[in-house]
């Protein structure tokens, strides 16, 4: 990229949510995605490993609303 070039970037909104609040659209749209990225997975599969999580970290785009890939988290609560 030329110096005098700046790539722009757009802040994303994200949310911090108990896996215990994600509505089960939500949660059909997070398997979905996955699919996307990963070969094989098993619907099985993403709800056992969803299931041991506490929180899911949603990051969105401000300008359209679109949910990005998302990452869920075991722990205490942030």
């Amino acid at each position: 990229m030329p110096v005098n070039q700046q790539k722009t970037t757009t802040p994303l909104a994200g949310q911090v949510v108990r896996v215990a609040d994600v509505t089960a659209s939500h949660r059909d749209e997070m398997y979905r995605l996955m699919c996307q990225y990963y070969d094989n997975l098993s619907r099985d599969a993403f709800n056992r490993d969803f299931e041991e999580k506490d929180w899911v970290i949603v990051a969105s785009d401000p300008q359209d609303g679109r949910r990005l890939p998302w990452r869920a988290a075991l722990g205490p609560s942030p």
